[in-house]
């Protein structure tokens, strides 16, 4: 275990994110990684009650990472989070608490070399200002599961989380993840041209439970093609339902 105390950067502690009210300074423990943090082949690890400050330099990468915790704050980063497996599978990792501030992509999930990322499971994630996407489901990255995901997205963001960032009609097993609450707001939502969630390539079993937004409620949803469309399972809550 590494440090104690609050896990949300001061930055956070302003008026722009909705669920975040509290103002009143918080101690903190905070280490700076201006270089990025690399986590290879461990296992049985915890990391909590600390903040990683990247410095727009990187992010915190977890490569071939098993059974470990991490409950935790990233700021300042290029993609905050990163989980993948040059040399062996990611999985049974859990994340009870992370909150990403200030990233391009918030969190990447790309398995590689015929390795998943798999069965991890994360449960309370605040991203605030992700200016590219929030949650990136690249490649072989399955059965994962998300409790509850909120997203602030800037204006010049794409989409909130992506199924196969490939964009092509394949196999690329982005497939099989679950979302049990997810919600997505954008800096000026009323012009926004993004999405919340965006299945860009062919991608089966993901089931996700969106919630309401300030963002156009038409433009939450896309899928690019029609397969993905039906082997998908997405809940709409309707804040305008008809009558």
């Amino acid at each position: 275990m590494i440090g104690h105390g609050a896990i949300v950067p001061q930055e956070l502690l302003q008026d722009d994110f909705a669920p975040i009210a509290n103002r009143v300074p918080v101690p903190e423990v905070r280490i700076v990684c201006p270089s990025g943090l690399t986590l290879k082949n461990v296992n049985d690890i915890e990391i909590s009650g600390v903040i990683f400050d990247f410095e727009q330099g990187g992010g915190l990468v977890l490569d071939g990472v098993t059974y470990s915790k991490f409950e935790m704050a990233l700021a300042h980063s290029i993609t905050a989070l990163t989980l993948t497996t040059n040399d062996g599978n990611t999985f049974s990792d859990t994340f009870p608490r992370l909150t990403i501030y200030d990233a391009e992509t918030g969190i990447l999930m790309k398995g590689v070399n015929s390795k998943a990322v798999t069965w991890n499971d994360f449960g309370h994630v605040d991203i605030v200002r992700a200016s590219n996407m929030g949650i990136d489901i690249s490649q072989f990255a399955d059965t994962n599961t998300f409790a509850a995901v909120r997203i602030r997205l800037s204006a010049t963001a794409t989409a909130g989380v992506v199924f196969n960032d490939n964009n092509v009609f394949g196999d690329m097993d982005a497939s099989g993840n679950t979302f049990l609450a997810l919600g997505c707001d954008a800096d000026n939502a009323a012009s926004y041209t993004g999405y919340c969630a965006d299945f860009r390539g062919d991608t089966v079993g993901n089931k996700v439970t969106m919630g309401f937004g300030i963002m156009p409620d038409d433009g939450k949803l896309h899928f690019s093609n029609a397969f993905s469309q039906t082997a998908n399972m997405v809940v709409k809550l309707q804040e305008h339902p008809k009558m």
